[in-house]
């Protein structure tokens, strides 16, 4: 019982970059007092990405489940993810649908904070803080430096110099 306080603050400040970033694009998609139908495009964007995020998740995670490496399929969606936003950010000839089918859509439903935190701590009440620790810093500096390099690269080399 004794190690479970530090486990857990160890657990709170590991906050994965990819699933923390909360994206929208600069431009609106809807014109101002437009119809009901001109008002769902953007719902319809973010729903339609995040159903195929959805399922790539889901999919990658069965996979690394039989192949038992389980807790990594997670980080390596997490890192992806965060490379994949952070070029969708740079991308400046993206449109806004877009970037909220991309950005919000996929990247929101494929990357998971909550199944990182959970597989986290079930590593640190098994006992396995090196693992934990190890598995907090791939989703971590992993998914930082993801979309470090996915901005850099969209951007042209302009951003993060």
């Amino acid at each position: 019982m004794g190690s479970r306080p530090a486990a857990l603050i160890l657990l709170l400040l590991a906050v994965p970059g990819s699933s923390s970033i909360s994206f929208r694009p600069k431009t609106n998609m809807t014109p101002s007092g437009g119809s009901f139908g001109s008002r769902m495009a953007p719902w319809a964007a973010v729903g339609g990405g995040a159903v195929v995020g959805a399922i790539a998740r889901y999919e990658i995670s069965e996979l690394a489940a039989r192949a038992k490496v389980k807790p990594w399929g997670i980080a390596g969606i997490n890192v992806a993810g965060s490379f994949v936003l952070g070029s969708v950010v740079a991308s400046a000839p993206l449109s806004p649908a877009s970037k909220l089918l991309i950005g919000t859509g996929f990247c929101g439903a494929f990357t998971t904070f909550s199944t990182f935190s959970v597989d986290a701590l079930t590593m640190i009440e098994a006992g396995k803080m090196r693992m934990a620790l190890q598995y907090m810093a791939i989703n971590n500096i992993g998914g930082i430096g993801a979309a470090a390099v996915g901005m850099w690269l969209f951007s042209g080399g302009k951003r993060l110099k």
